[in-house]
């Protein structure tokens, strides 16, 4: 959830952008705001959460109960903490003025230095220097950050608290940031320290890497080539290259979380033209150097018999419209595939005479709160278990999950010893057509969630939702998007190929 929130803080400009949203809303100028209120500046803000989640959050920030947030302390908790090349080049603006070591300056020495033609959005033309230069001095005198007093003093926390509030406008690029504060601030980043990491280090790390690649795509491919793949899913602003920032993210998701310096110091020796980017394959060859070895064919030939005597899953994803539904029936009705939904099992649970769990579902639904991944997981192995006893397929399809990188991870807790994940079929539909469909649906079907309103809020969650665990389906192994807009026959013809190529390898 904070991670989603953080990502759409960035789209829209960083924290100080949504800092002034709740200023600019904070009628009576206490820093505080109730649920209604913060609920409100979400939305005026086009920060989309669902209101379970916003009260979760809300109840997190609530630490005394007293039914109010203080927005400036959620605002700080938000901003990413400087690391890495962000937090030394700030440390060297912070040392350029603090020479005796007290940790206080004077803001006037800091007024006459500082650069305001060099702000980023200065050069874009959004703001004047008279702006950035006062948006820079609020940050340490009058109502920014909570402030109290107007001593003309400045604290290193306050400083780095300002950079970390700097930075969130940079959500991907070390190189821009530290250019900012270089052209601001008038110092030079030393990059002796982020370089100074043992080889052995780096290569118990590139070692790492090799191994998490190996689990997470389960011997389909391997390599070169498939790190390559991975890394390309991990490139947000499709450049086809990799910034440091990408480039943190893809490890994080592979599991791998060096520290900032070991991490910068892995991406600069990649990075041999110093450019701030590596390429994919640069990338690849580099952590394969430090592992000859490879799968022989009969260790793959082996995993191959293992995986055949599990069951196989499928993975059904698309967005509200995307006939899903319509297309696992099919499959279920001419291939015999066991066809279950996430959604009908919490139902059915919910209302099965004497389940603990269901009852346990209901009081967490009838206390606002999404019910966990773990009990979702727990009643899809319930339900294959029971089919499998039963005679059932030792085929599945799984409509609308994953929906979230918490389901992903409880899936591979409590099923993925027992079943194989085969593919993951995506639905991409424009969300024009979607919105169309349900519309159309809303005419014959009586549900209360098919009006425009509500289409357009599931639209909104499942693009912030989905859009994370789409890019992890990928790197871990078959992924088939099948474009979802010709007819549902038409859809079909690809779908059968899918399966078919499915039954085949497992």
């Amino acid at each position: 959830m904070l991670s989603d929130l953080k990502f759409q803080i960035a789209k829209r400009g960083g924290i100080n952008s949504i800092g002034r949203c709740f200023r600019v809303n904070d009628s009576n100028k206490n820093g505080l705001f109730e649920f209604e209120e913060f609920e409100l500046v979400f939305s005026r803000a086009g920060l989309f959460l669902k209101q379970q989640e916003l009260r979760t959050l809300f109840r997190k920030f609530d630490r005394d109960n007293s039914g109010s947030v203080d927005y400036g302390e959620f605002l700080r908790a938000l901003a990413s903490p400087l690391g890495g090349r962000r937090l030394n080049v700030s440390l060297l603006a912070w040392q350029k003025f603090d020479k005796d070591g007290s940790g206080v300056v004077d803001l006037k020495d800091m007024k006459g230095t500082y650069d305001a033609s060099k702000h980023p959005k200065v050069v874009t033309g959004e703001w004047t220097e008279e702006m950035v230069y006062k948006q820079f001095v609020t940050q340490f005198e009058g109502e920014a950050k909570g402030a109290t007093k107007n001593d003309g003093k400045v604290t290193k926390d306050e400083f780095l608290d300002y950079m970390a509030d700097l930075s969130s406008n940079f959500p991907f690029s070390d190189d821009k940031f530290v250019q900012s504060v270089e052209n601001a601030w008038k110092v030079t980043e030393d990059l002796s320290k982020v370089n100074a990491v043992a080889p052995k280090i780096l290569n118990k790390l590139k070692k790492e890497i090799v191994e998490k690649v190996r689990q997470r795509t389960k011997g389909a491919k391997f390599g070169k080539d498939t790190l390559a793949k991975a890394f390309r899913m991990f490139d947000f602003d499709d450049s086809g290259k990799l910034i440091y920032q990408e480039f943190k993210k893809g490890l994080e998701i592979l599991g791998v979380q060096p520290t900032d310096n070991i991490c910068q110091a892995l991406f600069n020796s990649v990075d041999k033209s110093g450019n701030g980017a590596i390429v994919y394959k640069e990338f690849a060859n580099s952590i394969f150097e430090a592992d000859k070895s490879d799968f022989s064919l009969s260790f793959l030939n082996k995993m191959g018999d293992s995986k055949k005597k599990k069951p196989a899953c499928i993975f059904v994803v698309g967005g509200p419209g995307t006939g899903k539904g319509t297309q696992c029936a099919k499959v279920a009705k001419d291939f015999g595939f066991t066809h279950l939904s996430t959604g009908d099992l919490l139902r059915a649970e919910r209302t099965r005479k004497g389940s603990a769990v269901g009852k346990l579902i209901n009081d967490i639904i009838n206390e606002g709160k999404l019910v966990p991944s773990d009990i979702t997981c727990g009643l899809l192995k319930t339900a294959m278990d029971a089919s499998l006893e039963n005679g059932g397929s030792r085929y599945f399809v799984i409509d609308g999950f994953p929906r979230n990188l918490e389901n992903l991870d409880a899936w591979e807790k409590i099923c993925s010893k027992s079943f194989n994940t085969a593919t993951s079929i995506f639905f991409s539909c424009p969300e024009e057509e979607m919105v169309r469909r349900l519309l159309d649906r809303a005419k014959t079907s009586g549900r209360s969630d098919d009006n425009i309103e509500t289409i357009k809020k599931r639209l909104r969650t499942f693009n912030a939702k989905t859009a994370a665990v789409l890019k992890v389906l990928r790197v871990m192994g078959d992924f088939d998007q099948i474009d979802c807009t010709p007819s549902p026959d038409k859809v079909y013809t690809t779908v059968k190929k899918v399966i078919e190529r499915v039954i085949k390898k497992f």
